[in-house]
């Protein structure tokens, strides 16, 4: 990690990365006289593989962004289920929005907003370099802040790693319920049993899960034409329909005084109706775009509130695999693994200082807690 750091990060300065790779790739995909390097396509297509068979261990290994949040992970806290449910919408939004402008060439906003860019190029506005050294002060208590709720990438990682044949895994055969995996996670995303909780009425749950299938298409076509109503805004981003639109307004008031892009544009010797027409086009795109993007983000907001509601019995603690980093901070600490089981002999200083890191309700016997109990 630390060489990824100093290598892909302060040296090559932050470029290319798999992150920003998706605008490329978008782009290439849309645009015909457009072709995206081979390393390009490489950087973004080979994390992808490995998350695949292995999980996230590019998001562990690897990653420049996520190795500089790492080294300031210092008072971790685990945030209320229902935020980090909600936040986790936010990289959805943020790769369907990349992807729209690339496409559409109106700009590459992940590389233009990335909040490290000027750390590694050791220059940059300060509005960036502000935004930066926010997630870095909240990374000090929000582990990896970017990582785990911003990340574009991470969707993508996220669905490869959801299939990952040789993911990190806690052996229920093995597991011992010391909770240690837990506390040493300082990303929670170890989920824990759910045995013995209440349980609310069987048919109130089953209704609920067919109403919000009933209301999953309305729930698309809602934000499909949220999407479709943002598009015109979103279009002006795109230099051609804001030229464009001033040169209409310029032609709509001759009294007024010609900006010095209208005045460039008219020395460049181009026809007005081309530039007029191109706008159009572009602004059709963005328009379908729209419709696209929000329609995928009512589709993943309504499965996300799905996935809520439907709650499975979990008898054992589990690796969430979407959203595991892969890091292993948890093997270090967990006494039923061979290689560890010597220092956590009753009494020894690994297991005084693995106790210390959970909360003493969390380290009570299965017994006591009422869990676990054979």
């Amino acid at each position: 990690m630390l060489f990824s750091l100093g290598y892909f990060g302060f040296y090559k300065e932050g470029c290319v990365c798999p992150i920003g790779s998706i605008q490329n790739v978008a782009l290439s995909l849309f645009n015909s006289n457009y072709a995206a390097p081979i390393t390009v396509v490489m950087f973004f297509v080979l994390p992808l593989i490995f998350a695949l068979f292995f999980g996230r261990v590019f998001c562990a290994s690897v990653c420049a962004l996520g190795a500089i949040q790492d080294l300031v992970v210092l008072k971790p806290i685990k945030l209320p289920r229902k935020l980090t449910i909600a936040l986790s919408m936010i990289p959805y939004v943020y790769i369907g929005t990349a992807i729209l402008f690339a496409a559409t060439n109106t700009g590459f906003i992940i590389c233009r907003y990335d909040p490290f860019i000027g750390f590694f190029r050791l220059n940059g506005n300060a509005p960036y370099l502000y935004l930066g050294a926010g997630f870095l002060l909240s990374g000090v208590f929000i582990a990896r802040p970017y990582c785990r709720f911003f990340c574009p990438y991470g969707v993508l990682l996220g669905l490869m790693s959801r299939f990952a044949r040789w993911h990190l895994a806690i052996t229920p055969t093995d597991c011992v319920d010391c909770r240690l995996c837990e506390a040493t996670c300082p990303f929670d995303y170890i989920n824990k049993p759910n045995t013995g909780l209440e349980r609310e009425v069987r048919a109130t749950g089953v209704q609920r899960l067919g109403y919000l299938f009933l209301m999953l298409p309305l729930m698309v076509v809602l934000a499909g034409w949220i999407g479709h109503r943002m598009s015109t805004p979103m279009s002006r981003y795109n230099n051609t329909v804001f030229l464009a639109e001033q040169i209409m307004v310029e032609k709509a008031n001759p009294e007024m005084e010609p900006s010095l892009e209208t005045t460039t544009f008219r020395s460049m010797g181009m026809p007005e109706e081309q530039l007029i027409a191109d706008a159009k086009k572009i602004q059709a795109q963005m328009n379908m775009g729209g419709w696209m993007l929000g329609g995928f983000l009512g589709l993943v907001f309504g499965l996300k509130l799905i996935g809520i509601s439907i709650v499975r019995d979990q008898k054992d603690y589990e690796v969430d695999k979407p959203t595991c980093f892969s890091c292993g901070r948890c093997c270090s600490y967990c006494p039923s693994d061979e290689m560890h089981t010597p220092n956590f002999l009753p009494g020894s200083k690994a297991l005084e200082e693995s106790l210390a890191l959970a909360k003493p309700e969390e380290v009570k016997p299965a017994a006591v807690t009422g869990e676990g109990q054979d």
